[in-house]
C-alpha cells in the first residue's frame, strides 16, 4: 500500500482541509463586540463562539436574555462538533484516496456552520442592542468573516480540481 503524494492529490487536500478547520477556527471571531471607546469600558470583551462555548457569555448572562446565552452556548458545541468531523472526513478522505467522495459532505457542513455563524453573530448585535437601548453603532460583529473565508478557499480548492 505504498502510494505516491502527488500535487494534484495534495493541493486539493490541502484546501478542503484548511476549509475544514475554519469551522473550529471560526468560532475565535468575534460575534459580538464593543466597537465605541465609550462602550468599551462596561464590556471590554468580546463574544465569540469559544467564549460561548466555555459557558460564559460577557453579553447576554444576567440581562434577561439568560436564554439567548444557553442558545448560544448548543450551538457552539454543534459548530465546534461540526469542525471536527469535517476535518476527520477530509483526513479519512485523503488516507483512502477517495477525497472526491467527502468533499460534498465536508463543504455542506462547513457552509451549514458559516452561515449559522453569521446569523449568530447578526441577531446577536441586534438582540442586545434592543434590549439594552444602544446604538448599533456602539457594537459590532465580524461573524461574517469566515464565510468570506471559506468561500475564497472553496474556490481555491474548486481550481485546483480543475487544473489536475
Amino acid at each position: 500500500m505504498n502510494k505516491k503524494i502527488q500535487l494534484s492529490n495534495l493541493l486539493p487536500f490541502i484546501f478542503l482541509m484548511a476549509f475544514a478547520m475554519l469551522c473550529i477556527i471560526m468560532l475565535l471571531f468575534p460575534a459580538l463586540y464593543a466597537s465605541n471607546g465609550v462602550v468599551k469600558e462596561f464590556y471590554p470583551n468580546a463574544d465569540n463562539g469559544f467564549v460561548w462555548l466555555s459557558f460564559n457569555t460577557h453579553f447576554f448572562e444576567g440581562n434577561d436574555l439568560d436564554i439567548v446565552a444557553d442558545f448560544l452556548k448548543n450551538i457552539s458545541w454543534i459548530q465546534l462538533i461540526i469542525g471536527v468531523i469535517s476535518c476527520v472526513l477530509v483526513l479519512y478522505g485523503f488516507l483512502i484516496n477517495k477525497l472526491k467522495r467527502m468533499e460534498r459532505l465536508v463543504v455542506s457542513l462547513g457552509f451549514i456552520s458559516m452561515f449559522l455563524y453569521t446569523a449568530e453573530g447578526i441577531v446577536c448585535k441586534r438582540l442586545f442592542c434592543e434590549v439594552e437601548n444602544y446604538s448599533e453603532s456602539y457594537f459590532s460583529t465580524m461573524s461574517f468573516v469566515p464565510i468570506i473565508i471559506g468561500m475564497i478557499l472553496f474556490v481555491g480548492y474548486c481550481i485546483t480540481l480543475m487544473i489536475f
